[in-house]
């Protein structure tokens, strides 16, 4: 519950504390993200620094067991619906913002929204929003066979027509789950009917 940093830590600072706190392969994509949505972002029109931030943050509730996240989020009043609490992988983006906002002082409310949403969507997501959850399914280091769309293909739509890439990136999402006959998020259904 303390504050990592004494104020708002400095971009390095939290790379620092990342790399030091995340798995290898983990810190890796965080900062392909990080990367990735800062570059879409400067073509989009957003803020690079803020989709930078935004990216370095997503993940950082990650490195806790799926008990702790669930007791963490139980004990600091984060609601938690059903699905996430029998999935407990789904609730990182909630726990996340909560820890950008406590323990690396982000007041940012798009910064914290986008680490909040990068993990099931939200109908009528902000820029930001999108520019991180599609980033976060295509950053250079995914490696993955999806459909009904290719990763390249995705990555040239993100430049390009983020709601066209978010929507891609959704089918493919509803796709994987509805094929393995996985549990969906019903935020994320919503998303993709939006």
């Amino acid at each position: 519950k303390d504050a990592l940093f004494e104020e708002t830590p400095t971009d390095s600072e939290i790379v620092n504390y990342l790399s030091a706190n995340l798995k290898p392969k983990r810190f890796l994509h965080t900062i392909g993200v990080a990367v990735t949505a800062a570059n879409m972002a400067a073509v989009l029109g957003s803020s690079p620094h803020d989709a930078y931030v935004a990216g370095l943050l997503h993940d950082c509730a990650k490195y806790f067991t799926s008990e702790e996240s669930v007791w963490l989020c139980e004990q600091e009043g984060i609601g938690l619906s059903d699905v996430e609490r029998e999935n407990p992988v789904l609730v990182h983006g909630k726990l996340g913002a909560f820890l950008a906002r406590t323990r690396y002082h982000i007041d940012n409310g798009e910064i914290l929204s986008a680490i909040c949403h990068h993990t099931v969507g939200r109908p009528n997501m902000g820029l930001l929003e999108k520019i991180v959850y599609v980033a976060d399914f295509m950053e250079p280091g995914r490696v993955m066979d999806c459909q009904p769309h290719s990763l390249t293909d995705i990555r040239k739509m993100s430049f390009h027509d983020i709601d066209r890439a978010l929507l891609m990136v959704l089918e493919c999402t509803v796709t994987h789950l509805r094929n393995m006959k996985a549990p969906m998020d019903p935020l994320t259904l919503e998303t993709y009917h939006f």
